[in-house]
């Protein structure tokens, strides 16, 4: 058996560790957005999936209350964006009233549609 020339040896291990470097230094998109990094939801306040969300979180909201603060009500959800993790993370900007006070909020919501589960993660005034 001929031992392989050096030349094409240094060559394959060159470019082999060439695409090594590009392939761990390159950030992979997929739909134009960074895979695992949040994307915008356009039309959001004509999205139901995205309203039904907003009002899942202000419910949830209120049922962990548990007596402690003020209810808020449901007004509408005005920016969305989504991150896919195990399963589907929403971030919610929320305008809800408290009393008769209009305040925004923000959400995270979980859902996970292979389970048929939504999780409220957080629900935080904003500044």
């Amino acid at each position: 058996m001929a031992n392989p020339n050096p030349r094409i040896l240094l060559c394959t291990l060159t470019l082999s560790i060439l695409f090594a470097i590009a392939a761990s230094s390159s950030t992979v998109r997929l739909g134009g957005g960074r895979v695992g990094g949040r994307s915008d939801v356009t039309d959001v306040k004509h999205n139901k999936e995205i309203q039904d969300l907003g009002r899942f979180s202000v419910t949830e909201y209120n049922a962990n209350l548990a007596g402690r603060g003020l209810r808020v009500s449901f007004v509408e959800v005005v920016a969305a964006q989504r991150q896919v993790v195990s399963g589907v993370k929403y971030y919610l900007t929320v305008v809800a009233t408290e009393g008769s006070v209009s305040k925004r909020f923000q959400a995270v919501v979980v859902v996970k549609a292979w389970l048929k589960s939504k999780e409220l993660v957080s629900f935080d005034p904003m500044e």
